[in-house]
């Protein structure tokens, strides 16, 4: 009796890809080229914008095609524009790597790639705090503490104090 095992799954390369003031999560596999990421991105910027006050806004087309834009890798104070055929694998995209959109004007003239600080919590490029309804979570035996006795790897919190069952060696 012999078992076939299920095909591997391709690992995904999750891909951090900014423009104007949008940033996009997407994903390929090894095997994906930058048209693929270029379609992912037509499909998450259609959620911005859905009228022309919103497209001047958003500072993109308000129905982006492949054409109306490049992929782009930055490399010291340049950008590097990712060619459509190359793949992930090709190109040695890393996960979490950062790519830029940068758009074409009305001529088919490529644009400087425009974009805000790269974050995915705002401005200051930090996670925010946790709210109070966080807080309230916690301290109700909702969060961390209440796994006390899990098994496992978890982080500290900088209030904790061990129970006396954990005091014992």
């Amino acid at each position: 009796m012999s078992h076939s095992q299920p095909p591997k799954k391709l690992p995904q390369i999750h891909l951090m890809v900014k423009t104007h003031k949008h940033t996009l999560a997407l994903t390929l596999v090894p095997t994906q080229t930058i048209q693929d990421l270029k379609a992912q991105a037509i499909d998450a910027l259609s959620q911005f914008s859905s009228s022309p006050e919103d497209e001047k806004e958003a500072g993109f087309p308000l129905r982006p095609e492949l054409g109306d834009f490049e992929v782009m890798r930055r490399n010291g104070d340049e950008y590097d524009v990712l060619e459509e055929k190359e793949t992930a694998m090709g190109l040695r995209l890393m996960a979490w790597d950062r790519l830029y959109l940068a758009w074409r004007d009305s001529k088919g003239k490529l644009l400087p790639v425009q974009h805000d600080k790269f974050s995915f919590w705002g401005e200051d490029d930090e996670e925010p705090a946790p709210s109070s309804s966080t807080k309230a979570a916690v301290n109700s035996g909702v969060g961390p503490k209440a796994n006390a006795g899990a098994k496992g790897k978890r982080k500290m919190e900088d209030d904790y104090e061990p129970d006396e069952d954990e005091m014992d060696v």
